[in-house]
C-alpha cells in the first residue's frame, strides 16, 4: 500500500521563471500538470515567441507598462524575462526630452532678450535680484524625485538624489540671498554668488547624471521640471551672472 502512490494523489508545482508575487504553489493533479505542460511547451516554441516579442516591439512599450501587461498575462510563467530597458525606444523618442529641454531653453533666451535685457542696465541690483530669488527658492520642488508615485519606478538614485538635495540647496541660498537683498545686507552680494555658482552646478550636474544613467525615461509627472522648469533656471542664472559680473566691474 506504501508502494502504491494513487491516481488522485496531488502535485505540488511550480511554475519556473514566473515573478515573485505569481510563484505561489499551484496543487494540481498528474493530469492536469502533464495538461499544464504541454501548454507551456507549446507556447515556448520559438514561433510563438518570436511573434510576442514583434507585436510587443511594434507598440513600442516602455519598460514599466510593458511589465504591467506581462504580469496580467503571466507571460512570465512562460520564461519570458523583460529588462528594464524600453523594448523599442526609436532614436527620436529616446531624444524627446533633450529636444523639450533646448526648446524651452531658447524661447526663455527670447524672452529675456526681448523683455528684461534692453532695461537691465537700467536696473539695480535690488531691483534684478529679488524676482529672479523668488523664482529659485521654489527649488525645494526638486525633492520630487525622491517622491513615489511622481517618478516611476526604479529612477537611478545617482541621478535622483543628487539631483534633489542640489535643488533644495539652492532653494535655501537663494531664500537667503533674497531676505540680504531685501534688506540691503552686506552679505546680500556673496549669498547671491554663493546661489548662482552652486544652482549652477547643480543644474549641470543633474543634466548630466540624468543622461548617463537613463533618467528620462523614469520621470513620470516630474518630466515637466527637466522639460520646462530646468530651463527657466538656467536663463535666469545667466542673468544673475550678468548683474554680479557687471556690479563688480
Amino acid at each position: 500500500m506504501g508502494e502504491q502512490e494513487p491516481d488522485d494523489r496531488v502535485a505540488l508545482h511550480v511554475v519556473l521563471g514566473a515573478e515573485p508575487e505569481l510563484g505561489e504553489a499551484l496543487v494540481l493533479s498528474h493530469e492536469r500538470v502533464r495538461c499544464i505542460g504541454d501548454r507551456f511547451e507549446d507556447a515556448l516554441q520559438t514561433g510563438a515567441i518570436e511573434r510576442l516579442l514583434q507585436v510587443l516591439d511594434d507598440v513600442e512599450l516602455d519598460a514599466p507598462v510593458a511589465q504591467n501587461l506581462l504580469h496580467a498575462a503571466r507571460l512570465a510563467s512562460a520564461g519570458i524575462v523583460v529588462d528594464e530597458q524600453p523594448f523599442h525606444i526609436s532614436d527620436m523618442t529616446d531624444r524627446i526630452l533633450t529636444v523639450n529641454l533646448v526648446a524651452s531653453t531658447c524661447i526663455f533666451y527670447v524672452a529675456a532678450r526681448l523683455y528684461v535685457l534692453p532695461k537691465l542696465r537700467s536696473w539695480s541690483f535690488e531691483v534684478v535680484m529679488p524676482p529672479i530669488l523668488l523664482l529659485h527658492s521654489f527649488r525645494h520642488l526638486g525633492l520630487m524625485f525622491l517622491m513615489p508615485g511622481a517618478v516611476h519606478p526604479g529612477m537611478p538614485a545617482k541621478f535622483a538624489y543628487p539631483a534633489a538635495f542640489g535643488d533644495l540647496l539652492a532653494a535655501l541660498l537663494a531664500s537667503a540671498a533674497l531676505v540680504a537683498v531685501v534688506r540691503r545686507h552686506a552679505a546680500a552680494r556673496p549669498l547671491a554668488w554663493a546661489f548662482n555658482l552652486e544652482g549652477t552646478a547643480d543644474l549641470l550636474n543633474a543634466t548630466v547624471l540624468a543622461t548617463v544613467t537613463g533618467a528620462p525615461i523614469y520621470m513620470g509627472a516630474a518630466y515637466w521640471i527637466p522639460a520646462f522648469w530646468v530651463p527657466a533656471l538656467l536663463v535666469t542664472h545667466w542673468i544673475t551672472f550678468l548683474v554680479l559680473l557687471r556690479a563688480r566691474g
